[in-house]
């Protein structure tokens, strides 16, 4: 886990402070996804969403988490939420203009990791300006998605690519590799191997069973592999090694 941590603080995508506990306002479909990544990788969640039903839904959903029944917009209400204590501040309201306020107001109370999610595309040159240069636009997600896609496809025969998705502004890639027979290091613990530089092992699937790689961890046939990577072009599983 903390491997992985320093992994995105390397590549800026988190800063130096740790990343503990985050407030994401408006409980949409992309904030359920979201809850579920932030908790499995230990990171406490906080929602305000004005909608009382879905509030009901992520209190069953996710137990753990903290859910507010409230109006996002509302500053007052963000703050008497200890807002600044937070190390993380997501936008995630249907309202482009609204994510990109309320997103300013917690980066002027000092916190650190702010993302709005902003649809129209056209906003990214303000949102630069405004210092909040990573944002999430749904269609950019959505075009990365068919690149996705189209790349697995395209190397789907005498590759084990399943899918490979691009992170920070394309600089970095999330792959996902089979291991089939071809794999030249089944059975082999991770930390007796030599990996390639600006690379990170993450997670291994066993069964349907995905588990944070160590030094212990080793691979076997039928596994997935999660690995990112700013080595781009990565075409089979063999080519991690140095």
């Amino acid at each position: 886990m903390r491997e992985l941590e320093q992994f995105f603080k390397e590549i800026k995508l988190l800063k130096d402070k740790k990343v503990e506990e985050v407030m994401i306002v408006g409980g949409g479909r992309i904030s359920f996804y979201l809850i579920r990544l932030l908790l499995h990788l230990g990171i406490e969640v906080k929602v305000v969403e004005m909608n009382k039903d879905v509030c009901l839904q992520l209190v069953e959903k996710f137990p753990s988490i903290t859910v507010i029944h409230g109006d996002g917009t509302d500053h007052e209400l963000l703050r008497s939420e200890n807002l600044e204590d937070m190390d993380g501040f997501i936008a995630l309201t249907d309202n482009d203009e609204e994510n990109v306020i309320i997103s300013m107001f917690a980066s002027s109370l000092g916190v650190q990791n702010v993302l709005p999610k902003v649809n129209r595309v056209s906003l990214g040159f303000l949102l630069e300006k405004l210092g909040l240069e990573n944002a999430i636009t749904p269609k950019n997600i959505t075009a990365n998605q068919i690149c996705q896609y189209v790349r697995a496809m395209q190397n789907s025969v005498g590759s084990n690519i399943e899918s490979l998705i691009k992170i920070v502004d394309d600089q970095v890639e999330v792959l996902e590799f089979r291991v089939r027979k071809n794999c030249k290091f089944i059975g082999v613990p991770l930390k007796d191997l030599t990996f390639k530089k600006e690379m990170l092992v993450a997670y291994i699937t066993r069964r349907g069973k995905p588990q944070i790689a160590q030094g212990d961890s080793y691979v076997e046939i039928g596994d997935t592999l999660i690995l990112i990577s700013k080595i781009a072009g990565l075409r089979d599983i063999n080519d991690v090694l140095a």
